[in-house]
């Protein structure tokens, strides 16, 4: 270790870094912050004393923080959020009943007599046409537009899970679980509105389709959440690492994996609308 001898008052003082001199070809090494405590040190033309002498050494690096796996207040509030997801599934079945339908077989089914009070009820198409302000009919062009590229996109993430899931021994991702047309078969909704209603699930149900498929496979190969808050992240997001847990990374991610392949493996024996 290389030692200077200085002259300083009493206590410790902070010292500019040593640097090396590189080699030909080599980066110049800068050695880490140093701190001067009292000592005796001898030099080649003097010996000072033991009051005005000090030992320059390496402070060392910076002790680093345990890693932080997922705490017991997290493990809490996701049985919460749980729990609160089963409340509202069963208020909405409540309410079903008050609407006078429910499902059988899958399909949605009414009372004689509501089914008979949505007819009533339906707008007729030159009446809706009225109504609609001028914006509102020149914009419909450009909603409609996106709808090739998203059947495009549909139909890239589906090729997508079908050779990269099995690689990874991942289940793929059931899509009559996300795209759904059941809207369809509401009394009261006009031909413009069904086709529209047709249109927005078409389009929705795609998205949720390829977000589970990316959700997926952000777990396989990047569990990690980011340092910057997310708004409405994924299902999976919160029981990723944390930003910066470089201890677990490497031991946690083939349990990552293991768990999708059993996560995803359970959810897709679950029929949809279940």
């Amino acid at each position: 270790m290389r030692r200077r001898c200085v002259r300083a008052v009493a206590g410790t003082v902070s010292v500019p870094p040593l640097r090396s001199r590189p080699s030909k070809g080599a980066r110049a090494y800068q050695a880490p912050p140093l701190e001067i405590r009292h000592r005796e040190c001898a030099s080649a033309s003097w010996r000072a004393p033991v009051s005005s002498s000090v030992l320059l050494h390496s402070a060392g690096p910076p002790k680093r923080p345990e890693p932080l796996l997922v705490t017991q207040r997290m493990q809490d509030l996701a049985s919460q959020i749980v729990e609160l997801q089963a409340a509202l599934d069963r208020e909405i079945h409540a309410r079903r009943k008050v609407l006078g339908w429910s499902l059988k077989n899958g399909l949605a089914e009414f009372e004689h007599g509501i089914a008979l009070e949505h007819r009533r009820l339906r707008q007729s198409v030159p009446e809706y046409l009225s109504r609609a302000s001028l914006a509102t009919v020149l914009s419909a062009p450009v909603i409609y537009s996106l709808a090739l590229p998203i059947l495009l996109l549909d139909g890239w993430a589906s090729l997508f899970q079908a050779i990269c899931f099995r690689v990874y021994g991942v289940p793929q991702v059931p899509r009559a679980g996300y795209v759904l047309f059941d809207r369809r078969r509401l009394a009261y909704l006009n031909v413009i509105e069904a086709l529209n209603c047709l249109y927005c699930a078409y389009a929705n149900g795609v998205f949720a389709y390829v977000r589970e498929i990316g959700s997926r496979t952000e777990q396989y190969w990047c569990p990690i959440k980011h340092a910057l808050r997310v708004v409405d992240p994924h299902q999976r997001y919160n029981a990723f690492l944390d930003y910066g847990d470089a201890e677990n990374y490497r031991a946690r991610l083939a349990r990552f994996r293991d768990a999708l392949r059993k996560d995803a493996s359970a959810a897709a024996e679950t029929p949809p609308g279940a």
